[in-house]
């Protein structure tokens, strides 16, 4: 199977703005572009298409949903996989000429076919990709292509994530945007070749010439990813908090009951922060936000007021 390898591969990520998908994310839902994927791998023969064909024909559920397409020296397979979701998701994969091609749709693997068989345009004639591509080098060893529209989608999500998010202040939404670069769109075109002299890339584009070699058309999904899953990770570490604090006032009242058993205190003696601290491991609890605690009398549970002027008690 390495052998029927060619030494090329591509990964294209598109984002197709005529189809909106709605995501729930608190009282409304966010809306994103329908993703695709697909991975093109120059190959020297079918030997890897014909083995993910037999394995699919060995499998007798999959043989039985099975859609194939002999066409015109496209060979194509898809597995149609019904979602509760708004997404069309068809895994499909296709021999052509002399690259097997992989992705989340047939649709998306015909698109590329007309566009490399010149029966369609593709970004090459467009007005971002001639504006990007002035100026740099029509070949060499890899090229990285992310499209203006890209990175404006992916910015839009994101605020719009942010603004949808109620677990976020306007202070924490802007020090998210700013770290994921919402305020800025991220575009470029760049082609790297490796010369005599080492790796050279010429390219055009916001992203600074480390970035562009790691991989932006990685970096921009992984941005759409953040700003679906940002919201998530505050609310988890907003939980992570409230329950250490909560063990803090449990602790704090094994504290109080311990001091009162041993000094024969009754309900409704007042507490203070010197009586408990031989109680506690360790002398004192650790403040986990800036929240202050009440101690209050025996018999009653203590309590810890947050900066932002909410309460936490115990049951």
């Amino acid at each position: 199977m390495l052998g029927s390898l060619g030494g090329e591969y591509g990964l294209v990520v598109t984002l197709d703005d005529s189809k909106q998908i709605p995501i729930p994310l608190g009282p409304q839902p966010l809306r994103v572009p329908e993703p695709g994927l697909m991975l093109v791998v120059k190959v020297k023969n079918a030997t890897l298409f014909d083995r993910v064909e037999q394995l699919l024909a060995e499998n007798p559920e999959a043989a039985s949903q099975l859609v194939k397409t002999d066409k015109d020296g496209l060979r194509m397979r898809t597995m149609p996989i019904p979602l509760p979701l708004p997404i069309a998701l068809r895994p499909s994969i296709a021999r052509v000429d002399d690259y097997l091609i992989m992705a989340t749709t047939d649709a998306l693997i015909e698109e590329a076919v007309a566009v490399k068989r010149g029966q369609k345009k593709g970004w090459k004639h467009s007005d971002e990709f001639k504006s990007l591509s002035e100026g740099v080098p029509a070949q060499g060893n890899q090229f990285v292509f992310l499209s203006p529209r890209f990175g404006q989608t992916v910015a839009q999500i994101q605020q719009q994530a942010f603004r949808l998010s109620p677990k976020l202040g306007p202070a924490q939404a802007e020090g998210l945007q700013k770290l994921l670069g919402a305020d800025n769109a991220a575009h470029t075109f760049t082609v790297a070749s490796n010369t005599d002299e080492g790796w050279l890339g010429v390219g055009n584009g916001n992203q600074t010439y480390s970035q562009v070699l790691i991989g932006p058309a990685l970096a921009a999904p992984a941005g759409l990813l953040a700003a679906i899953a940002i919201p998530n990770f505050v609310k988890a570490r907003q939980t992570a908090q409230r329950n250490a604090i909560m063990n803090n006032l449990r602790m704090i009242q094994g504290a109080k009951e311990q001091w009162a058993l041993e000094n024969k205190k009754t309900d409704g003696t007042p507490v203070t922060e010197a009586d408990i601290p031989p109680f506690l491991r360790g002398g004192r609890v650790e403040n986990i936000r800036g929240e202050k605690y009440d101690l209050n009398s025996v018999g009653r549970s203590p309590a810890a007021t947050l900066p932002d002027g909410s309460s936490v008690a115990l049951p």
